[in-house]
């Protein structure tokens, strides 16, 4: 009686997290060219700043939505990305078919990136 070698070597990475690698990417890229792009002056006539009918320039209204949304969404996504990469890895390590992929040098690279930006935002909001 044979028993069943399971599937092939893993040569490559799921397509999701590829998918959703890519899209955390063009999130950031579409925000630094706003951000690059925007105005850091208010049209004449409104008050800068935020409350009492006040609205902050274009700039800083970059910065908070980046430390609102993005920021968070890219903690989680990388966080989820990860734990699931990782739980592929030593999936396939404990049956000897893994093989390092490109996908896991682009989670590298995120993961870099992320952290970059992350002392990046904590270095310019204080002294906006």
């Amino acid at each position: 009686m044979k028993s069943d070698p399971g599937p092939g070597p893993v040569t490559r990475g799921p397509l999701a997290l590829r998918i959703a690698l890519a899209l955390l990417w063009a999130l950031w890229i579409c925000w630094l060219v706003y951000w690059l792009l925007a105005s850091d002056q208010t049209p004449p006539g409104v008050c800068n700043g935020l409350g009492f009918g006040c609205v902050p320039d274009p700039k800083f209204t970059a910065l908070l939505f980046a430390l609102i949304y993005l920021l968070p969404a890219t903690a989680l996504a990388v966080l989820v990305v990860g734990i699931v990469r990782v739980a592929q890895i030593v999936t396939a390590s404990r049956t000897g078919r893994y093989r390092p992929t490109l996908a896991d040098g682009w989670a590298l690279l995120t993961l870099v990136a992320v952290g970059g930006l992350l002392f990046w935002f904590y270095g310019v909001l204080p002294r906006l």
